[in-house]
């Protein structure tokens, strides 16, 4: 007679890490009115500066953010990103 239980080869398997889905974003926003093209474009030119700015200036990071979203799954996550760093041959 066997002692061992029917699923006892269960607790050798690792358990696995559970991802924890968020996003990592560049955030850089002017709110306009859409129905005026003039203020639309004059936040575009200003979008375009501040972008300069920020890279000549080497504070590119102060507007990336991370956060999390747990309304996403792992499929959310872009191919390239799942593979750890690895460079695709």
């Amino acid at each position: 007679m066997n002692s061992t239980k029917e699923f006892d080869f269960v607790k050798e398997i690792p358990i696995k890490n559970i991802p924890k889905i968020g996003r990592v974003y560049f955030c850089l926003e002017y709110f306009v009115d859409l129905n005026d093209s003039d203020m639309v474009e004059h936040a575009k030119d200003s979008l375009w500066d501040d972008i300069n700015s920020l890279v000549k200036h080497n504070e590119v990071y102060q507007c990336i953010g991370v956060q999390e979203t747990p309304e996403h799954s792992y499929d959310d996550i872009p191919e390239f990103l799942r593979h750890d760093g690895e460079d695709e041959e």
